[in-house]
């Protein structure tokens, strides 16, 4: 059965953001699903607001993403595992992975292997996936007419 929820509008919502990113996730032991919603303004300040549908309410939280200005999510999507929503974000053309802890509700800044720290083009992708239960990043690349994918 699908249902269809509209969500209420949280106090930032009014403020002009030049940068908005969302993640959705299940905080499992109260079976609530959440949204997360990263904000950042022109002055480099981060708001960060959670919105619970189990309890129908939007907060604003002191936490914030440890990333500079430049940073930017390449990928408009985020992913959710376990009780975590994970985005990845490049820095100087060196990607790595935000999560966000929906219990703790607080943010890690999690760096990939240097064989991951490939330069990005319009052929390379770089994406987090679910694979065999665990938390997996995927490089697709191309080669001439050849695309390749490493886990």
């Amino acid at each position: 059965m699908r249902r269809y929820k509209q969500l209420l509008d949280c106090p930032t919502l009014q403020k002009k953001a030049n940068f908005v990113t969302l993640g959705f996730g299940l905080y499992d032991p109260k079976n609530d699903h959440k949204v997360v919603r990263i904000l950042r303004f022109v002055r480099g300040s981060f708001v960060v607001e959670i919105y619970s549908l189990k309890v129908d309410d939007c907060r604003t939280i002191i936490a914030a993403p440890s990333i500079s200005q430049v940073a930017r999510f390449p990928e408009p999507k985020s992913l959710s595992l376990n009780g975590v929503v994970y985005w990845v974000v490049m820095e100087s053309c060196s990607p790595f992975i935000v999560s966000f802890h929906l219990e703790r509700e607080e943010f890690r800044k999690i760096v990939l292997l240097d064989g991951l720290s490939i330069t990005f083009s319009k052929f390379n992708l770089l994406t987090t996936e679910v694979f065999e239960g665990y938390l997996s990043v995927l490089v697709t690349r191309k080669y001439g007419n050849t695309r390749y994918c490493d886990i």
